[in-house]
Protein backbone atom coordinates (compact mmCIF):
# COMPACT_ATOMS: atom_id res chain seq x y z
CA UNK A 1 0.00 0.00 0.00
CA UNK A 2 1.43 3.58 -0.92
CA UNK A 3 1.32 5.98 2.00
CA UNK A 4 0.50 9.29 1.14
CA UNK A 5 1.89 12.28 3.33
CA UNK A 6 0.04 14.77 5.22
CA UNK A 7 -0.49 18.20 3.89
CA UNK A 8 1.42 20.68 6.22
CA UNK A 9 -2.30 22.45 6.72
CA UNK A 10 -3.98 19.07 7.57
CA UNK A 11 -1.23 19.12 10.16
CA UNK A 12 -1.67 22.18 11.99
CA UNK A 13 -5.73 21.85 12.18
CA UNK A 14 -5.66 18.51 13.97
CA UNK A 15 -2.92 20.40 15.88
CA UNK A 16 -5.23 23.53 16.94
CA UNK A 17 -8.40 20.48 16.86
CA UNK A 18 -5.96 18.25 19.70
CA UNK A 19 -5.03 21.28 21.54
CA UNK A 20 -8.94 22.35 22.26
CA UNK A 21 -9.20 18.89 23.26
CA UNK A 22 -6.78 18.46 25.58
CA UNK A 23 -7.73 21.58 27.02
CA UNK A 24 -11.26 19.92 27.76
CA UNK A 25 -10.09 16.89 29.39
CA UNK A 26 -7.46 18.61 31.79
CA UNK A 27 -10.78 20.46 32.66
CA UNK A 28 -12.28 17.20 33.34
CA UNK A 29 -15.19 18.54 31.01
CA UNK A 30 -16.73 16.84 28.00
CA UNK A 31 -16.15 13.02 27.37
CA UNK A 32 -18.03 13.33 24.34
CA UNK A 33 -17.61 16.14 21.83
CA UNK A 34 -20.30 17.12 18.79
CA UNK A 35 -17.99 18.74 16.18
CA UNK A 36 -20.49 22.01 16.81
CA UNK A 37 -18.86 22.05 20.03
CA UNK A 38 -15.60 21.84 18.70
CA UNK A 39 -16.27 24.03 15.74
CA UNK A 40 -17.05 26.50 18.60
CA UNK A 41 -14.33 25.65 20.45
CA UNK A 42 -11.50 26.60 17.27
CA UNK A 43 -13.22 29.07 15.79
CA UNK A 44 -15.08 27.02 12.34
CA UNK A 45 -18.29 26.02 11.35
CA UNK A 46 -19.39 22.38 12.72
CA UNK A 47 -19.72 21.65 8.47
CA UNK A 48 -16.01 22.37 8.30
CA UNK A 49 -15.14 19.67 10.87
CA UNK A 50 -17.27 17.31 9.24
CA UNK A 51 -16.08 17.81 6.24
CA UNK A 52 -12.02 17.98 7.03
CA UNK A 53 -12.48 14.27 8.48
CA UNK A 54 -14.71 12.67 6.10
CA UNK A 55 -12.53 14.06 3.01
CA UNK A 56 -9.08 13.17 5.05
CA UNK A 57 -10.25 9.85 5.80
CA UNK A 58 -11.05 8.56 2.68
CA UNK A 59 -8.14 10.75 0.92
CA UNK A 60 -5.64 8.56 3.33
CA UNK A 61 -7.18 5.29 3.04
CA UNK A 62 -7.46 4.79 -0.65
Amino acid sequence: MKVKEVPDPTVKRLVQYYRYLDELESKDEEQVISSVMLGKGVGVFATQIRKRFIFRYWQFIF
